[in-house]
C-alpha cells in the first residue's frame, strides 16, 4: 500500500487554537509493534481493538439522520459544529450532540476553516476513515 505513513494515524487536534496535530498513541504502538513482528511490513493498518468501536457505531447509525449525517463528513471531508461537552443521553441523536460524542469517542476530530476560522469537525486520518469505509459497505 503506498499510503503516507504519517496520514495513517496523526490528525487530533482537539483544541481549534492548538497548531500541532497528534498521533493515536495506540494506533503507533500498534503500528510499531506490528511493523516489528512483521519485518517492516504492515499487513493490516488498523488495529483490530479500534473496530470494537463498530458496535457503537451501530448503535448510533440505526438513525438515518446519523447516517446521513456521516455520509456528509466522508463526501466534504468535514462539517461545520461546535463540540459541546454536556448533553443528555435521551438527545444523543441531535445533530450536535451526535457530532459531538464522535469527537470525544475520537472519530472526528477539530479543524478550523481556513477563510471563516469557523470550527469545523473532521475524520482525523486514513484508518479512522478506512474504518467509517468498511462499516458502511456491510
Amino acid at each position: 500500500m503506498n499510503v503516507d505513513k504519517q496520514f495513517l494515524y496523526n490528525g487530533y487536534l482537539f483544541h481549534e487554537y492548538a497548531e500541532n496535530k497528534l498521533y493515536n498513541s495506540a494506533m503507533i504502538l500498534y503500528y510499531l509493534d506490528k511493523n516489528r513482528v512483521n519485518e517492516g511490513s504492515l499487513k493490516e493498518l488498523i488495529d483490530l481493538n479500534l473496530k470494537t468501536d463498530y458496535s457503537r457505531i451501530k448503535l448510533l447509525l440505526k438513525k438515518k439522520k446519523n447516517i446521513e449525517i456521516l455520509e456528509q463528513i466522508i463526501e466534504n471531508d468535514n462539517i461545520s459544529t461546535e463540540v459541546i461537552s454536556r448533553f443528555p443521553i435521551d438527545k444523543i441523536h441531535d445533530k450536535q450532540n451526535f457530532l459531538s460524542l464522535l469527537f470525544y469517542m475520537g472519530l472526528v476530530t477539530k479543524d478550523k476553516d481556513a477563510k471563516t476560522g469557523k470550527v469545523l469537525l473532521k475524520i482525523p486520518n486514513y484508518s479512522i476513515k478506512t474504518m467509517y469505509w468498511e462499516y458502511m459497505e456491510n
